[in-house]
């Protein structure tokens, strides 16, 4: 063999290439590695259903845009999820020289699909129930019951629900810690309100299920610390049992932050604070606007002029 010499073209079989992206994403977040590893194990699925070679020479631009396309029928988020990691991956492929178009990604004119402002919805308010009462069916349902309801009802990201800690609860107060190394940016640390069902049902889960080990306040059934892909199965499963076809765990979050507003818990910089968002952009596009119907019958004018002079109504003109 003469050194120097590149081995991997595009007859390389896909996965040979995709098993080496990700070995060389040693910084990644644990997270990102198994959600690139998915997607494209998710493409090199859906080349072999149209009876296409999964080779490198898959990663170019119009089967990439029909998958995409594809994807986004029925699912907007997870198709632009999807087309970053193939761009993504595109662009390593073109680093080390395997696939390029003089020395460019192939993909690097393949748009990324917007997103609908109003696709991600919040739960009904039929189907809080269900969830939680679903969730108490698996084989670890006191565990799974808390969960679900630490997400409904505290609005916690998923990887900050799987590595809170039995310190992080301040039961006086009744707040949760959500410490800034398990948020998502690692920002900074930020206290969220404990809702009463979710306390009702972690200090069951504690007290009375919980083996008596140091680590996360959830545990696997043989009460070891979950992986980020194991804890996502937990929520996952949920989407058989609670016969929500689009149930997805982060739309606990818009749920939560949709009710947040709904029942009067604070206004959008108060949600923007117990939600850990830097700005408001996020707030405003994860909670829903409330219905008319629900809105207080108070109108600035006159709310101001009561609260100041509660004994007085504003007189007509002459």
């Amino acid at each position: 063999m003469i050194l120097g010499t590149k081995l991997r073209g595009k007859d390389t079989a896909l996965a040979s290439a995709v098993e080496s992206f990700l070995l060389s994403g040693h910084d990644r977040a644990e997270r990102t590695n198994l959600w690139y590893a998915q997607y494209l194990k998710d493409y090199r699925e859906w080349l072999g259903r149209q009876g296409l070679e999964v080779t490198i020479a898959s990663i170019e631009p119009n089967l990439v845009n029909a998958y995409i396309a594809e994807v986004r029928l029925s699912h907007p988020h997870v198709a632009r999820a999807r087309a970053s990691t193939l761009k993504r991956f595109a662009a390593w492929l073109a680093e080390n020289e395997i696939h390029h178009e003089v020395g460019e990604s192939v993909l690097r004119k393949v748009k990324s699909p917007k997103i609908p402002h109003d696709v991600r919805q919040p739960y009904r308010d039929s189907e809080l129930e269900k969830i939680i009462e679903r969730a108490a069916t698996s084989e670890c349902g006191e565990r799974d019951q808390a969960i679900v309801a630490l997400l409904l009802g505290c609005g916690l990201r998923l990887n900050e629900c799987r590595q809170l800690r039995l310190e992080d609860v301040d039961w006086e107060r009744r707040s949760v810690n959500v410490r800034s190394v398990t948020s998502k940016g690692q920002r900074v640390s930020r206290r969220v309100r404990l809702d009463s069902i979710a306390a009702r049902l972690i200090d069951h889960y504690v007290k009375d299920v919980r083996q008596d080990v140091d680590g996360p306040i959830f545990l696997t059934a043989s009460g070891r610390t979950f992986t980020y892909s194991g804890f996502y199965r937990v929520t996952y499963r949920l989407k058989k049992r609670t016969g929500i076809k689009d149930f997805m765990a982060h739309r606990c979050r818009t749920t939560w932050a949709t009710n947040f507003r709904r029942v009067g818990a604070g206004d959008l910089f108060d949600l923007q604070e117990e939600g850990g968002w830097v700005d408001l952009t996020m707030p405003r596009h994860y909670a829903k606007s409330r219905p008319f119907e629900e809105r207080s019958k108070v109108t600035p004018l006159a709310g101001m002029l009561q609260s100041t002079r509660p004994n007085h109504s504003p007189s007509r003109a002459a």
